[in-house]
């Protein structure tokens, strides 16, 4: 359909105005609870990994939650779809040693949570921004 919000004038520049902030903010976020999981000197390098990749799949859980709005009760499935394989991943022992996960201490985990809550919100109010720009430009 030519009026598909896809079909309008600067697709990419409006796709590039949330993903590349949203990425950087993923990235950064996704270093500092490495770099912080490895200030705890019972962590491992494995286990910092984890708490790493634990931080970048909350985010990324999250952009596509924000991409997929208005959350339809299919889209909502799928949603818990990817968190129960997500959780089935760390889990599991097969996949588990495939991607060598390895949970750090709680306290580590806690840090890692309010890292990528921290970096949820920036990306949700950069969302929030870009969508008040993008209805102001289209008027």
């Amino acid at each position: 359909e030519a009026d598909a919000p896809q079909a309008r004038q600067g697709f990419l520049k409006r796709v590039a105005a949330f993903t590349v902030p949203a990425g950087l903010v993923a990235a950064a976020a996704t270093f500092v609870a490495y770099a912080t999981a490895l200030l705890e000197h019972s962590v491992s390098v494995t286990e910092a990994r984890t708490t790493a990749t634990f931080v970048l799949g909350l985010i990324g859980l999250w952009i596509v939650s924000i991409l997929g709005r208005p959350l339809s009760p299919w889209r909502v499935a799928i949603l818990g779809a990817m968190v129960a394989l997500g959780v089935a991943a760390s889990v599991v022992g097969p996949v588990k040693r495939f991607y060598d996960l390895n949970f750090p201490p709680p306290i580590v985990l806690a840090g890692a949570a309010a890292i990528a809550a921290a970096a949820i919100s920036v990306i949700e109010l950069g969302w929030r921004l870009l969508a008040v720009r993008t209805n102001e430009a289209d008027r």
